[in-house]
């Protein structure tokens, strides 16, 4: 009688812990997917502001560079006007425990935005 509650609990233990990780990566698709969009805004302000200032594109790209790899994102378009930075960036699945691991889902655990900043 023993073994049967142990076996139980063990059972109880390892579907909490599947779980745990489902919802972990659940959670982290979602937000990479809702925040990626701000944050793209936010690397071509940047990129701008500094070509405004610098008149630099190297130093415009290296500023898109630098913000994108501070969220785990990759630069995946960068495009330069007199009055405008345009960048596309990508956050790969890789940041999740499990779900990255089936080759069926990677196609929508990446999540890609693109924005225009202008003067």
């Amino acid at each position: 009688m023993r073994g049967f509650f142990t076996g139980a609990a063990l059972k109880l233990l390892i579907a909490a812990g599947f779980a745990v990780i489902l919802i972990n990566d659940l959670g982290s698709v979602v937000s990479s997917h809702y925040l990626l969009s701000e944050r793209a805004e936010q690397i071509a302000s940047a990129s701008l502001s500094t070509y405004e200032m610098t008149g630099s594109k190297r130093r415009a790209y290296d500023e898109a560079i630098a913000n994108a790899g501070k969220i785990g994102a990759t630069l995946m378009k960068f495009d330069i006007e007199p009055r405008s930075v345009g960048v596309g960036i990508e956050i790969p699945p890789h940041r999740t425990w499990v779900l990255h691991r089936i080759e069926s889902l990677r196609p929508y655990l990446a999540a890609k935005a693109e924005y225009t900043a202008t003067k």
